[in-house]
């Protein structure tokens, strides 16, 4: 009997610890960033003034009284937005600052039990929740007053409906991309893997919100679609070069910080005309959209719903125009997912200078050298992220054995393999994809 009621004891222990590490987590991130000066949460006091004001000026024309900021999101964020201008400015902002916090915990919580593999290391549920809530991208996010909490978990949201099944499923990626464009390339996954059920649901909800946003914003959504949208320079500079004097996107000075997480901005830097940069950058991201298709569709096959979010959400960072350090988010189970259980000393070497990267202690995502470091992250994460099965048994040479890994792809059997599942249907998605049609 002591034997049996020793391990329900252990568990609870460990339950009531990894609670009281997430809330001692979420009182520190709180009570840092709560505070009001003139830079924090700029993004939203951005957001809020142009909304309230959209009586008096179009919402695509207004320009904040600091930085000339503009409001550059489709029109239904600013429908979704318009309820919290009845409110107080500092009244929104803190109503604001509360949900995006609460939606960065829930969004490192279901992260971290959907992993397919855990180390056993009782510590380390605690500790991935805490690296998910202190992780550069949700910190820039809450301290800026970005959106990005939302977009990330409605993201995540499709992949716990793709893990169960749902009809819905698709749906998260869709609204995500009505309101923040880039999350539209999980659309692009979808119909590629053969996933059209899921690429049906993506697009139908994105055009009802989009619809939604339209009827609100005629005038606003026209001139979003057809002109604001391909106006990078609203967002930032494309060819951002190193800047070490320049340390924050919240300092006084140019708009245009020399900080993207994109590839564009590596290649703006190559001796050659503009037209020419265009054409390498379209190459590479065509290159890295690809790989990120077909190692996607390996992760749909082996069930890892969240790996093939995280991988699809990594070749949009690595392929977007601009990508700053707040939209980053799905870096974070990225780190976790190569950390697979834990054995294997190479994963966990890997995770660790990841995860370095994604917490970003030195610059806090608002420097030119660790953001370079990310573009190269991204990259080999959508060639060499870890894919595991969940509860897959492990194997000391899982990146061979288990073609976990795009160097398995160098053996031509494999390589044979992959190429044929780019090129044609395979049982499992033939099969899905004539029970959706049906």
């Amino acid at each position: 009997m002591p034997v049996e009621c020793a391990e329900p004891e252990h568990g609870q222990i460990i339950r009531r610890f990894t609670r009281l590490a997430v809330v001692a987590a979420v009182a520190v991130q709180f009570a840092r960033l709560l505070r009001v000066v003139d830079y924090q949460r700029i993004d939203f006091r951005v957001y809020y003034a142009a909304v309230a004001d959209r009586a008096h000026t179009h919402l695509y024309d207004f320009w904040f009284r600091i930085k000339g900021l503009g409001f550059n999101y489709p029109p239904i964020a600013a429908l979704a937005l318009s309820p919290l201008t009845l409110l107080n400015e500092l009244v929104a902002e803190r109503v604001f600052f509360t949900v995006s916090l609460a939606l960065v915990v829930v969004f490192a919580i279901v992260c971290v039990r959907m992993l397919p593999r855990r180390p056993e290391m009782w510590l380390s549920v605690p500790l991935f929740i805490s690296f998910l809530i202190f992780m550069m991208p949700a910190t820039l996010t809450l301290r800026l007053g970005q959106i990005n909490a939302v977009v990330a978990g409605l993201v995540l949201l499709a992949a716990v409906l793709l893990e169960r099944g749902s009809r819905f499923a698709g749906a998260g990626s869709g609204l995500g991309a009505a309101l923040k464009v880039t999350p539209a390339f999980a659309i692009v996954v979808f119909i590629a893997t053969r996933r059209f059920r899921a690429a049906r649901v993506a697009i139908a909800a994105f055009a009802s919100a989009s619809l939604i946003g339209a009827v609100a914003y005629p005038s606003e959504t026209k001139r979003y679609w057809t002109s604001v949208l391909w106006q990078t320079q609203r967002v930032g500079n494309t060819s951002s070069q190193f800047n070490d004097r320049q340390r924050s996107l919240t300092s006084h000075g140019t708009v245009s910080a020399d900080f993207s997480n994109s590839m564009r901005r590596v290649v703006s830097w190559l001796p050659v005309g503009g037209h020419i940069q265009t054409a390498v950058w379209l190459l590479l991201a065509t290159i890295v959209a690809a790989v990120a298709i077909v190692r996607v569709g390996i992760a749909f096959d082996r069930r890892s719903y969240l790996a093939a979010m995280t991988l699809a959400s990594c070749a949009s960072y690595a392929i977007s125009p601009i990508t700053w350090g707040h939209h980053l988010f799905f870096l974070g189970p990225m780190a976790l997912l190569t950390v697979g259980d834990g054995r294997s000393r190479p994963r966990v070497m890997a995770a660790a200078v990841a995860a370095f990267l994604v917490l970003d202690p030195i610059e806090q995502g608002e420097g030119s050298y660790m953001s370079l470091a990310r573009v190269g992250l991204c990259i080999a994460a959508v060639a060499f992220m870890p894919i595991d099965e969940p509860q897959a048994t492990y194997e000391p040479r899982a990146y061979a054995e288990h073609k976990t890994s795009m160097i398995a792809a160098l053996h031509p059997s494999t390589a044979k393999r992959m190429l044929r599942r780019v090129l044609s249907i395979s049982p499992k998605t033939a099969n899905e994809g004539n029970a959706a049609s049906a």
